[in-house]
Protein backbone atom coordinates (compact mmCIF):
# COMPACT_ATOMS: atom_id res chain seq x y z
CA UNK A 1 0.00 0.00 0.00
CA UNK A 2 2.86 2.35 0.83
CA UNK A 3 4.41 1.78 -2.62
CA UNK A 4 1.17 2.98 -4.29
CA UNK A 5 1.25 6.22 -2.24
CA UNK A 6 4.90 6.76 -3.14
CA UNK A 7 4.14 6.25 -6.85
CA UNK A 8 1.29 8.76 -6.71
CA UNK A 9 3.53 11.26 -4.97
CA UNK A 10 6.27 10.78 -7.60
CA UNK A 11 3.73 11.20 -10.42
CA UNK A 12 2.48 14.37 -8.72
CA UNK A 13 6.05 15.73 -8.47
CA UNK A 14 6.67 14.89 -12.12
CA UNK A 15 3.50 16.71 -13.18
CA UNK A 16 4.45 19.79 -11.14
CA UNK A 17 7.96 19.85 -12.62
CA UNK A 18 6.59 19.57 -16.16
CA UNK A 19 4.14 22.43 -15.56
CA UNK A 20 6.91 24.56 -14.07
CA UNK A 21 9.23 23.74 -16.97
CA UNK A 22 6.48 24.71 -19.42
CA UNK A 23 6.02 28.10 -17.76
CA UNK A 24 9.75 28.83 -17.62
CA UNK A 25 10.06 27.67 -21.23
CA UNK A 26 7.39 30.18 -22.28
CA UNK A 27 9.18 32.92 -20.35
CA UNK A 28 12.57 32.13 -21.88
CA UNK A 29 11.06 31.87 -25.37
CA UNK A 30 9.36 35.21 -24.86
CA UNK A 31 12.61 36.76 -23.61
CA UNK A 32 14.49 35.40 -26.62
CA UNK A 33 11.93 36.80 -29.04
CA UNK A 34 11.78 40.18 -27.31
CA UNK A 35 15.56 40.33 -27.53
CA UNK A 36 15.38 39.57 -31.27
CA UNK A 37 12.71 42.24 -31.74
CA UNK A 38 14.78 44.80 -29.84
CA UNK A 39 17.79 43.94 -31.96
CA UNK A 40 15.78 44.36 -35.18
CA UNK A 41 14.48 47.72 -34.03
CA UNK A 42 17.96 48.86 -33.00
CA UNK A 43 19.39 47.75 -36.37
CA UNK A 44 16.61 49.49 -38.27
CA UNK A 45 17.11 52.66 -36.24
CA UNK A 46 20.83 52.60 -36.97
CA UNK A 47 20.31 52.13 -40.72
CA UNK A 48 17.78 54.98 -40.81
CA UNK A 49 20.09 57.29 -38.87
CA UNK A 50 22.97 56.45 -41.20
CA UNK A 51 20.76 57.22 -44.18
CA UNK A 52 19.57 60.48 -42.61
CA UNK A 53 23.20 61.46 -42.06
CA UNK A 54 24.03 60.60 -45.69
CA UNK A 55 26.25 57.65 -44.74
CA UNK A 56 24.42 54.97 -46.76
CA UNK A 57 22.49 54.88 -50.04
CA UNK A 58 18.75 54.75 -50.64
CA UNK A 59 18.79 51.26 -52.19
CA UNK A 60 20.74 49.92 -49.20
CA UNK A 61 18.20 51.42 -46.80
CA UNK A 62 15.26 50.09 -48.74
CA UNK A 63 16.54 46.51 -48.88
CA UNK A 64 17.64 46.65 -45.22
CA UNK A 65 14.21 47.86 -44.13
CA UNK A 66 12.51 45.10 -46.08
CA UNK A 67 14.69 42.46 -44.41
CA UNK A 68 14.16 43.92 -40.95
CA UNK A 69 10.39 44.06 -41.56
CA UNK A 70 10.38 40.35 -42.49
CA UNK A 71 12.34 39.47 -39.38
CA UNK A 72 10.03 41.55 -37.16
CA UNK A 73 6.97 39.93 -38.71
CA UNK A 74 8.35 36.46 -38.01
CA UNK A 75 9.17 37.40 -34.41
CA UNK A 76 5.73 38.97 -33.95
CA UNK A 77 4.02 35.76 -35.09
CA UNK A 78 6.13 33.71 -32.70
CA UNK A 79 5.34 36.05 -29.81
CA UNK A 80 1.63 35.90 -30.61
CA UNK A 81 1.71 32.11 -30.45
CA UNK A 82 3.12 32.08 -26.91
CA UNK A 83 0.81 31.74 -23.94
CA UNK A 84 2.30 33.82 -21.11
CA UNK A 85 1.24 33.28 -17.52
CA UNK A 86 -1.73 35.44 -16.47
CA UNK A 87 0.45 37.86 -14.52
CA UNK A 88 2.56 38.60 -17.64
CA UNK A 89 -0.30 38.69 -20.15
CA UNK A 90 -0.78 42.48 -20.25
CA UNK A 91 2.94 43.19 -20.63
CA UNK A 92 3.17 40.51 -23.32
CA UNK A 93 0.24 42.03 -25.26
CA UNK A 94 1.82 45.50 -25.07
CA UNK A 95 5.11 44.16 -26.41
CA UNK A 96 3.34 42.40 -29.29
CA UNK A 97 1.44 45.59 -30.10
CA UNK A 98 4.62 47.72 -30.06
CA UNK A 99 6.41 45.24 -32.31
CA UNK A 100 3.42 45.12 -34.66
CA UNK A 101 3.39 48.91 -35.03
CA UNK A 102 7.15 49.07 -35.52
CA UNK A 103 6.96 46.32 -38.14
CA UNK A 104 4.25 48.19 -40.07
CA UNK A 105 6.28 51.41 -40.10
CA UNK A 106 9.39 49.60 -41.29
CA UNK A 107 7.50 47.60 -43.92
CA UNK A 108 5.85 50.74 -45.34
CA UNK A 109 9.15 52.62 -45.40
CA UNK A 110 10.82 49.66 -47.12
CA UNK A 111 8.10 49.47 -49.77
CA UNK A 112 7.45 53.18 -50.33
CA UNK A 113 10.92 54.50 -49.66
CA UNK A 114 11.81 57.24 -47.21
CA UNK A 115 13.51 60.62 -47.55
CA UNK A 116 16.58 61.46 -45.52
CA UNK A 117 14.55 63.83 -43.31
CA UNK A 118 11.80 61.22 -42.80
CA UNK A 119 14.44 58.64 -41.94
CA UNK A 120 15.57 60.53 -38.85
CA UNK A 121 11.97 61.00 -37.66
CA UNK A 122 11.18 57.32 -38.27
CA UNK A 123 14.32 56.33 -36.36
CA UNK A 124 13.14 58.45 -33.41
CA UNK A 125 9.70 56.82 -33.45
CA UNK A 126 11.18 53.33 -33.69
CA UNK A 127 13.40 54.04 -30.71
CA UNK A 128 10.18 54.66 -28.76
CA UNK A 129 8.81 51.26 -29.80
CA UNK A 130 12.08 49.70 -28.69
CA UNK A 131 11.62 51.26 -25.26
CA UNK A 132 8.08 49.83 -25.08
CA UNK A 133 9.48 46.34 -25.70
CA UNK A 134 11.80 46.71 -22.73
CA UNK A 135 9.08 48.00 -20.39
Amino acid sequence: MEALGTKRFLVFLLAISLITAGCSSCASQSEKNLSEASSDIAGTTYVLEQFGNEEVSGPFVRSSLQEYAKSMQKTEKTLQSLQPPPEDKKQHEQAVQALSQAQRFVQEAGQDGVSRQEALELARRLRGFGEELKA
